[in-house]
């Protein structure tokens, strides 16, 4: 199968690169198009535009093929605690907005948690505001006519996420380059365990220590592949932060369905930090 890679444009706002990462345009023409992928827990969010497709599901795969009728799908991915995989049939034109941790959090108006589910979400926070842009910006051959549009887009929705103490929570946890337990976290902030984790549920959907182990795994998978020569699956679990090389291959397991090195054999580096495995 010839490999469908994406093309990435980037916000031009400093206001909107410190919380949107990139948008990815993929495409494909052909009556008999498929393509198979699977993808892996990550600690960024995204908004998926899908144009003239219907989509069925269940708790590990979506299918997507060609509608017979113009609509345009929005779904959003904010948590999954394990590998998912899109089964896409026929032509289709898909938008990826991909935001920086609690990037998607600056806005909307009100907690992003109750919006989330496992896996996906069907996405309508915005209502016509941005379905009545998706036929202009579809329709554009230029990408950078269509990144400012969004940009546009996203500015207007702009609103400041003020609840810093989990502001300063994920970027702890992000920087951790120790094993970080959820007691020193709390202590770090000077809150009690029940108030972050009120946190975490409110505005991201995970508890703390789902999040943790979400970053976990993410970091590892972006260390491995960003480092060139072989080391062995034990200095990459210590590099991790796993317990030990048990803990190492448990804990992918539960994310992946794969060992290690596994996963890492199969692994198709598509941006910094974008992986997926292809089949």
């Amino acid at each position: 199968m010839e490999e469908r890679k994406p093309f990435f444009t980037y916000p031009k706002p400093a206001l909107l690169q410190a919380h949107i990462k990139l948008y990815s345009w993929m495409s494909a023409n052909e009556p008999d198009f498929e393509e198979h992928i699977t993808y892996y827990p990550n600690f960024t969010s995204t908004i998926n535009i899908y144009k003239n497709t219907e989509v069925e599901y269940d708790e590990i795969r979506r299918t997507h093929h060609p509608s017979a009728t113009e609509n345009y799908k929005i779904l959003f991915v904010g948590k999954f605690n394990r590998s998912r995989e899109i089964h896409t049939l026929g032509p289709y034109q898909k938008l990826t907005i991909v935001f920086h941790p609690l990037g998607l959090n600056h806005f909307i108006k009100g907690p992003l948690g109750p919006l989330i589910q496992e896996h996906f979400s069907f996405f309508d926070h915005y209502g016509d505001k941005l379905s009545q842009l998706l036929h202009g910006l579809f329709s554009k051959p230029d990408l950078d006519a269509r990144s400012q549009i969004l940009d546009d887009f996203f500015l207007s929705q702009y609103h400041e996420f003020k609840e810093g103490r989990l502001q300063r929570a994920v970027e702890l946890i992000l920087a951790a380059e120790d094993a970080l337990k959820v007691q020193d976290l709390a202590d770090e902030l000077q809150i009690s365990r029940k108030t972050l984790l009120r946190l975490f549920r409110k505005h991201l959907s995970y508890s703390v220590e789902e999040y943790i182990s979400v970053v976990k795994f993410r970091k590892t998978m972006i260390n491995y592949q960003s480092k060139s020569g072989k080391r062995n699956l034990s200095q990459i679990a210590l590099e991790g932060n796993y317990y030990d090389q048990s803990d190492f291959y448990k804990n992918f397991k539960l994310k992946c369905g794969q060992t290690p090195s596994q996963l890492f054999q199969e692994l198709k580096t598509v941006d910094d930090g974008l992986f997926w495995k292809l089949s």
